[in-house]
C-alpha cells in the first residue's frame, strides 16, 4: 500500500470512527484538517524514502571501501621484502654522516668524497 493511499485509508477510518461516536464538534473542520495532516504524514513519507536510498547507497561504497583496505593491506604485505635493496652506504670522512658508498660528493657538506675501489 502506497503512502498516499495508507493516509486516506486513515482518513476513511478516522471518518467512520467519527460518524459512530456522534461527535458535536464541525465534522467539516475537523475532515479538512485530518485530510491536511494526513497529506502532510504522507510527504514526509515519500521524503524519508528519498533519504533512505542514498543511505543505503553509503552503505555499500563503506563496505567496497573495507574491502579495498583490505585488499591494500594484502597487497602490502605480499609486496614486503620485495623490492629493490638498500643502496650501501659509508660515513663520509669530513661530516661523518651517512651517505651512499658511490657518491662523489657528500650531501649534506659536499666534500669530494674518494670512491672505493
Amino acid at each position: 500500500m502506497g503512502d498516499r493511499a495508507r493516509a486516506m485509508a486513515l482518513v476513511d477510518s478516522t471518518s467512520s470512527y467519527l460518524n459512530r461516536l456522534d461527535v458535536t464538534m464541525n465534522r467539516t473542520l475537523f475532515q479538512m484538517k485530518l485530510t491536511a495532516t494526513a497529506q502532510q504524514v504522507a510527504l514526509v513519507e515519500q521524503e524519508l524514502a528519498a533519504i533512505r536510498q542514498p543511505v543505503d547507497a553509503l552503505a555499500g561504497a563503506r563496505e567496497n571501501a573495507r574491502k579495498a583496505a583490505r585488499g591494500l593491506v594484502e597487497l602490502g604485505e605480499l609486496l614486503e621484502g620485495v623490492g629493490e635493496p638498500s643502496p650501501a652506504m659509508r660515513d663520509c670522512p669530513a661530516c661523518g654522516k651517512a651517505v651512499m658508498a658511490a657518491a662523489t660528493r657528500c650531501g649534506f657538506c659536499w666534500s669530494k668524497l674518494v670512491t672505493a675501489q
